[in-house]
């Protein structure tokens, strides 16, 4: 008996979607801030301009144990 493994797949092909942009150079919009704007930053802000957002929890909550 022979323990070989074959691994069956495709290869990655076919044309990839190119990366949202904007044109145009861009500057923050925040007074007196002169920071460039990446041309993929859809934003009008730069990151420190920007507000303050959490990213979505996900998983199981984490019971509260009572001292």
């Amino acid at each position: 008996m022979s323990d070989s493994t074959a691994l069956i797949g495709t290869k990655v092909s076919g044309r990839r979607r190119r990366p949202k942009a904007v044109d145009g150079l861009r500057v923050c919009s925040s007074p007196r801030c002169s920071t460039r704007l990446s041309r993929y930053n859809r934003n009008g802000t730069c990151y420190m301009h920007s507000p303050i957002t959490f990213p979505r929890v996900r998983g199981r909550d984490i019971p509260v144990v009572d001292v």
